[in-house]
């Protein structure tokens, strides 16, 4: 297992700032995105390297896009390929084009197979353990966004963001994603954020534990949501 840790930590710092093209390969990529990867046939800006150059962006310490694709330039020059403008318009349209439901099924595969990979070890009495939790999220304040995901209602209209609420199930050897609740709106005062999962028990494996912390949502009893 260091090993092979050891080789992929290699391969990653072979591509430089674009590390995640090391780790996430093409391939993967294009299985997710099937044939909606055509939308990006003859772009500099394929599906794979938009997703590198956002996942680099994201963890990145400046987060601009003049920074995204300077890290794109530099790889592209370290893989001998001629470099590409470095105006950010064409980036931020790929990236703009990624579809939502592409990333999760990019992020839920990716988690399950570092989950399976896993030595055993890692797990439970040698079972598979999965957790939930919860969080909410803002976001820019555009029309579109205020209409899927409104703001608190106690907020004045141009005082407030737009927040979304997100569910997630994972792995509690290796804490990647198994599977996520749809996005869906925020409501102050409704369900905790483990009371909410308990569909995902009726629609998870019947032979996959879950941690105590998620037994307790799941539970009837007046301390189920803690948490």
């Amino acid at each position: 297992m260091d090993c092979a840790f050891r080789r992929e930590v290699a391969a990653a710092r072979r591509h430089g700032d674009l590390y995640f093209a090391g780790l996430l390969t093409e391939n993967c990529i294009k299985d997710a995105f099937g044939k909606a990867s055509s939308l990006w046939q003859g772009w500099i800006y394929t599906p794979a390297v938009t997703i590198w150059v956002f996942l680099s962006q994201c963890f990145s310490s400046d987060h601009s896009c003049r920074d995204a694709v300077s890290r794109h330039i530099a790889w592209r020059l370290a893989q001998g390929r001629d470099p590409c403008s470095a105006q950010t318009g064409a980036y931020c349209t790929a990236r703009d084009a990624l579809p939502e439901d592409v990333c999760l099924k990019l992020v839920q595969e990716t988690g399950r197979q570092v989950d399976e990979e896993a030595p055993p070890e890692w797990r439970w009495i040698g079972h598979r353990v999965l957790d939930l939790d919860g969080s909410t999220f803002t976001m820019p304040d555009t029309p579109e966004n205020q209409a899927e995901y409104p703001q608190q209602s106690s907020q004045k209209r141009g005082c407030g963001l737009p927040i979304a609420r997100i569910l997630v199930v994972f792995s509690l050897a290796v804490g990647t994603w198994d599977r996520a609740e749809k996005v869906s709106r925020y409501r102050a005062g409704g369900r905790s954020r483990l009371g909410c999962g308990r569909g995902h028990r009726r629609r998870g494996r019947a032979e996959t534990p879950f941690s105590a912390r998620a037994v307790f949502a799941w539970s009837e009893y007046p301390w189920r949501d803690v948490a």
